[in-house]
């Protein structure tokens, strides 16, 4: 679909798949787990850091920084883009718990190693730097005014200890649609971060993270007017070389079937959190108290939908219940073959 449509859509490229410029032939199932599995920790831990972050007195806190989602190791879906005039092609982590897309840029005084040429803002003619009064930098979290000039700048740390850190700057950034007449879709003067310092566990495959949050500074909130504030997300099997998995915008955001509304939280809405009633292992109800997994009157609590968890996590006695369950089912399974 050309610019100026009403819905669009984008294929998500699972970061194991043949697809993923990370893709390797040699990597073992156990590999694979080890990798997911750390991820996960990692994101419960920016996960817990966020919301408590959020009940405690920002004059306790620095302005500038900011607890942010995941290390990379492990993530699961990449979009590919181009961005700036004449366009560069990169692929970033698509991530519905982060609020800011940011990429790696030149001059850079510590980047991590990835595999395609870092971005260079001096060669796009469309890139602008965004000055300290402007109405989106006071949006971003862990933004400031830049010690050295007029120019509003991000600081973002992650769980595992992992930085990015640049200037908050706009350009032009355009996707490759997925449907069957391929066309593209332009979104002029888009804000995102032109990281200068980065360092950590980020993946070489990888040159950013495209923050989908619900954020007033996500990539989705600048896309609102286009898309009527809706998108949807299939995901297939990425062994299967004949279907994609693909991320859908505005009008082309329809699911047929039964659904679920998100249980969207009063206040500053960031997460998407899911109304989940009850549980079942097989044909097994796990009979779970209800309102176990509502937020309570402090923001605690709830079910997160997120795109980089590798696992599903559980805890406490529904943690309990569920493994208790699940060991049950196969070890009848076991007995029984």
């Amino acid at each position: 679909m050309k610019q100026g449509g009403h819905g669009f859509s984008v294929e998500l490229i699972h970061s194991y798949s043949p697809q993923s410029p990370m893709y390797n032939p040699n990597i073992t199932d156990f590999d694979l787990w080890v990798f997911i599995n750390y991820q996960s920790d990692i994101r419960i831990k920016y996960f817990e850091t966020k919301t408590k972050r959020n009940l405690t007195s920002s004059s306790l806190k620095p302005t500038i920084t900011m607890r942010s989602p995941v290390s990379y190791v492990g993530y699961q879906y990449l979009i590919m883009f181009s961005i700036g005039t004449p366009k560069v092609q990169v692929h970033a982590t698509f991530d519905t718990g982060s609020k800011l897309l940011w990429l790696q840029c030149q001059p850079c005084s510590k980047c991590y190693k990835q595999k395609d040429p870092l971005f260079n803002p001096s060669k796009s003619s469309s890139y602008n730097l965004l000055p300290c009064d402007s109405t989106i930098c006071d949006k971003i979290p862990g933004s400031g005014c830049s010690a050295w000039h007029d120019t509003c700048e991000y600081n973002i740390w992650y769980a595992d200890g992992s930085v990015s850190n640049g200037d908050i700057a706009e350009d032009d950034i355009t996707f490759l649609t997925t449907e069957t007449d391929p066309g593209t879709f332009k979104m002029a003067k888009t804000v995102f971060g032109c990281g200068h310092y980065n360092r950590g566990t980020f993946n070489e495959a990888t040159q950013g993270v495209i923050g989908m949050s619900m954020g007033p500074s996500s990539l989705l909130s600048q896309m609102s007017g286009w898309i009527k504030g809706q998108f949807s997300y299939c995901l297939v099997d990425n062994t299967n070389p004949f279907s994609k998995s693909q991320i859908l915008f505005g009008d082309r955001a329809i699911l047929i079937g039964n659904s679920t509304p998100l249980a969207v939280p009063t206040g500053k809405a960031e997460w998407y959190y899911l109304s989940l009633l009850d549980i079942s292992v097989g044909t097994i109800k796990l009979n779970i108290p209800p309102g176990t997994f509502q937020r309570d009157v402090h923001g605690e609590g709830g079910l997160i939908l997120d795109t980089v968890f590798g696992l599903r996590v559980l805890y406490g006695p529904v943690q309990y219940l569920s493994t208790t369950n699940i060991h049950n089912v196969t070890k009848s399974l076991h007995s029984s073959g």
